[in-house]
């Protein structure tokens, strides 16, 4: 089940041809912590910041990698 806050990390992750592992590698944070993102579980903002970083993402177009949280 997607969580609440949906994002396309997975789909920028896969485009690179990029494990889990790699990018946790390459952002310095946990294989969990990617896989949790991915899954549309809540993050802090660096862990954003990392994550973006990792996959060559300027930090200003945040917004189009992590949308809003999910209306009901």
């Amino acid at each position: 089940m997607k969580g609440e806050f949906p994002n396309c990390v997975r789909e920028l992750r896969e485009e690179r041809r990029m494990t889990q592992a790699e990018l946790a590698k390459k952002a310095g944070v946990a294989i969990r912590t990617v896989g949790n993102t991915e899954n549309g579980n809540w993050c802090r903002m660096d862990t954003k910041r990392k994550l973006l970083a990792a996959l060559d993402i300027p930090f200003s177009e945040k917004d189009s990698v992590f949308q809003k949280k999910r209306l009901r």
